[in-house]
């Protein structure tokens, strides 16, 4: 069997490519996927998509033409919900599905030369009324923020239905934890632009780290995948800055304080508990959120962690450290992916594997395509700055 090429995918944001509709100016919306993604890993056979399980039993042949996002019992492929058994959920069938979240669809529809979002419940009823420019949802699923026609901010409790309007003056970025990265310039402008400032504030619309503390955007240096801005506002709460005066990368803590000072070339926000940190191209470490260190920076590549597994490269083979810098999966390996759950992507020897914790085959790929991989499988993808600055 071989991988298939690049697919966009959030992976954090899904971009949506509308099959129902025309697909000009489709915008993005921010589903954090790995709360609730099923642990089922993405193959494929004469250009279709199919499943395995975590110990490489297949479980959904191939059928799909292409998989948007998979999760909670249910493949989207092409704006169609259907289960695992193939069949599409009639209920949906009138709406273009974007993702499946644990309590709700986002759906999408053309809307006044654009393309609108809602969300709709498993029996098809529309959750929300009206359509929104804009969708960020939470880590748990539980909550979205969306702009309305008017430019209104709302916070909708996607369990209890209770929206609540935000006083907030400023572009919301990203959404995360209860902290919101927001902008004085809209996403349309800032994304590829040097010296936008941007702060973080927490849901009431107070700031935790205001513009007047001077954080600068550079894409050059940033600390970020392009479609993924989300990821800036870390899991353990951790923010990562760049110092522009030095170019060094430093952390606040949830509450606004600077717990972590600037002095790493290099840096990624936290997973598990764990940061990768650099203080030059090729003196890779991981500390902890105290900034202690974990693995000393002596090591020629360490990628973030994932599911509790940080890819190490040394001397140019590929191996895993766990949480306590341990190596557990010597360096043997031309490319490691990251873990989601208990399964990785890995090359060797022109070949393409997945790979358990215990560092055994589950699964044979027919040829290596890490840019499938990547792109469909790596949930947990944390190439920030280093995929900017350093070729893997």
């Amino acid at each position: 069997m071989r991988t298939l090429t690049i697919i966009s995918l959030l992976v954090i944001t899904i971009a949506a490519t509308a099959h129902k509709c025309d697909s000009s100016n489709v915008i993005t919306t921010d589903i954090n996927r790995d709360v609730y993604m099923a642990q089922i890993y993405p193959i494929i056979e004469n250009d279709y998509y199919g499943f395995i399980n975590e110990k490489g039993e297949v479980i959904v042949a191939p059928k799909y033409k292409m998989p948007t996002s998979w999760g909670m019992g249910v493949i989207v492929d092409n704006g169609i919900a259907y289960d695992y058994d193939g069949h599409a959920v009639t209920s949906l069938l009138e709406y273009n599905v974007v993702a499946k979240s644990k309590y709700f669809y986002v759906c999408y529809e053309k809307y006044e030369e654009t393309h609108a979002w809602f969300f709709v419940r498993e029996d098809g009823t529309r959750l929300t009324k009206f359509m929104y420019s804009e969708c960020r949802t939470s880590r748990d699923g539980k909550r979205a923020i969306v702009k309305s026609a008017s430019h209104q901010y709302i916070l909708i409790d996607l369990v209890t239905e209770k929206k609540t309007a935000l006083n907030m003056p400023y572009y919301i970025q990203a959404y995360s934890n209860d902290k919101m990265l927001v902008t004085q310039t809209d996403q349309l402008e800032w994304s590829w632009t040097s010296g936008v400032s941007y702060a973080i504030y927490d849901i009431s619309g107070q700031p935790i780290i205001g513009f007047e503390q001077g954080l600068k955007w550079d894409w050059r240096y940033a600390p970020y995948e392009w479609n993924m801005p989300d990821r800036w506002i870390d899991s353990e709460g951790m923010i990562l800055y760049r110092d522009l005066d030095t170019g060094m990368y430093g952390y606040y803590n949830e509450v606004g304080v600077k717990t972590i000072e600037p002095k790493y070339k290099y840096a990624y926000p936290f997973m598990d508990g764990r940061a990768v940190v650099a203080i030059s191209d090729d003196q890779f470490g991981t500390i902890d959120v105290n900034g202690s260190v974990i693995t000393p920076t002596v090591h020629d590549k360490i990628k973030s962690y994932s599911s509790g597994m940080a890819p190490i490269n040394v001397n140019g083979k590929w191996g895993y450290i766990d949480v306590n810098g341990k190596v557990v999966i010597e360096p043997k390996y031309d490319y490691a992916g990251y873990y989601d759950g208990n399964i990785a992507y890995v090359e060797r020897d022109g070949k393409a594997y997945y790979i358990n914790k215990e560092d055994l085959i589950v699964w044979e790929h027919e040829a290596p395509d890490r840019w499938f991989i990547i792109n469909t499988y790596d949930v947990h993808t944390y190439d920030y700055v280093t995929t900017m600055k350093i070729k893997w």
